[in-house]
């Protein structure tokens, strides 16, 4: 089975709140033309990110809390890949410690708590490449939703930004960087 199988079959299940957002995160690693991705915490989105990267060339760079030989949703693709580089601990507590790069897409899908989510907003933008977006999830989740929402509303307040939130599956609030104009998204527009 094509990720794209996979990806129309776990929207089917449903069984994630992300579910009906894996096509969405897809797209936007293979439109984007993506060379270098971050995510905030990790899981079957990690595997959908690292098939996307498999056609642009790119590489995902993950921090979680849980180490992903502990996560029951991280496939065995996703442990396999050459494409990975994999940080332990709290975002909040071990940026510092990660190697960062311009980014084209971050995905943030790991603490849950405003403040903490603020925090990584803030240290990530930086490296946010121009027209690059930042995704958030669980910005309309029935008891998560108002500290994100809030956190991401805080955060796009003093920024050069756009934002939308599709509120769907527990809300994804997606976020393109109009700063950051030395670090531009390079799109050859190339149709295959």
């Amino acid at each position: 089975m094509n990720i794209l199988e996979q990806i129309a079959a776990k929207a089917e299940r449903g069984d994630t709140g992300m579910s009906l957002h894996y096509g969405f995160l897809y797209s936007c690693v293979v439109g984007l033309e993506s060379k270098n991705v971050f995510e905030f915490g990790s899981g079957y989105s990690t595997h959908v990110i690292l098939n996307a990267l498999e056609k642009t060339g790119g590489i995902l760079t993950s921090c979680d809390v849980t180490d992903y030989s502990e996560n029951p949703s991280i496939t065995e693709f996703t442990k396999k890949s050459n494409r990975w580089n994999f940080y332990n601990g709290n975002s909040t507590e071990i940026f510092e410690d990660i190697e960062l790069e311009q980014y084209e897409l971050i995905l943030h899908d790991g603490s849950h708590v405003g403040e903490e989510v603020l925090v990584d907003l803030n240290n990530i933008y930086p490296y946010l490449k121009n027209d690059g977006i930042l995704i958030t999830h669980d910005t309309r989740h029935h008891t998560l939703g108002e500290g994100m929402s809030k956190a991401v509303e805080e955060f796009v307040k003093d920024k050069d930004v756009e934002y939308a939130t599709l509120p769907y599956g527990y809300g994804l609030t997606f976020i393109r960087n109009k700063g950051n104009v030395d670090s531009k998204v390079e799109l050859t527009w190339r149709k295959r």
